[in-house]
């Protein structure tokens, strides 16, 4: 009877033991944070148009649909709405831009749409380096989530965002660096 009872305890121990784990791993320094950084051989000017045309950014990233109130979409303070598919699965999100610099700096703020099964506030910042008609691009996002069980595992959903933002950041290098260079007239 006393291998019954170790049993017994060991299947309660272990859940107990890894939510705590999971508990503590969220409160480390940097939790909720994912980034990138990679080189694109093409000058900030084409990556950002892979950005800014509505088109281009949906083969790369994925989205399916993009609603947005303004025209053009990327300005400050201009909201979005946007779904995307991932394993079957249809995620909404809300989106307005909070800063935009062209071909150097974007930043916006993802909020996770009505009926989400996770909710969240993520921001984003993209920034974009000239490095001799080449461009280092560096991804930084930050993301809160909201519930208890969000909260407990975002190290898994954290790692699973790094994941999926690498892998969108290497379809945008090989988009940008396959099509043609873009040719833009100067600004007055």
């Amino acid at each position: 009877m006393k291998w019954v009872r170790r049993v017994l305890v060991g299947l309660v121990a272990l859940p107990v033991l890894a939510s705590v784990g999971l508990l503590l791993a969220g409160q480390r320094r940097g939790a909720g944070r994912t980034g990138d950084r990679l080189a694109i051989a093409r000058p900030p000017a084409d990556v950002f148009h892979h950005i800014e045309d509505e088109a281009l950014f949906k083969k790369w990233t994925g989205i399916v649909d993009v609603k947005s109130q303004a025209n053009p979409w990327l300005q400050p303070g201009a909201r979005s709405h946007m779904v995307s598919e991932a394993r079957g699965q249809r995620i909404e999100v809300e989106v307005e831009v909070t800063a935009v610099e062209r071909d150097r700096r974007l930043a916006f703020t993802l909020r996770s749409g009505t009926g989400a099964p996770v909710v969240f506030t993520r921001a984003v910042e993209y920034r974009l380096e000239d490095r001799d008609g080449s461009t280092r691009l560096i991804v930084a996002t930050e993301t809160h989530y909201e519930g208890l069980v969000p909260r407990l595992f975002e190290p898994l959903i954290t790692r699973a965002a790094q994941n999926r933002l690498e892998a969108t950041l290497d379809r945008l290098r090989v988009q940008v660096e396959a099509a043609p260079m873009v040719r833009r007239d100067p600004k007055p």
